[in-house]
C-alpha cells in the first residue's frame, strides 16, 4: 500500500494529516537488524 493510498482510504487519517496533527511518511523496517530506514 502506497502513502498516497494510505492518506486516500482512510477518512480519519486523511482528517489528522490535514489538520497537521500528524504525518504520514514511507519507512523501511530491517526484521534482522531492528533499523527503521525513513524514506524522503
Amino acid at each position: 500500500m502506497s502513502i498516497e493510498n494510505i492518506k486516500e482510504d482512510s477518512a480519519v487519517l486523511k482528517e489528522m494529516h490535514r489538520k497537521n496533527e500528524i504525518d504520514i511518511v514511507g519507512a523501511i523496517y530491517d526484521t534482522k537488524t531492528g533499523v527503521v530506514e525513513f524514506l524522503d
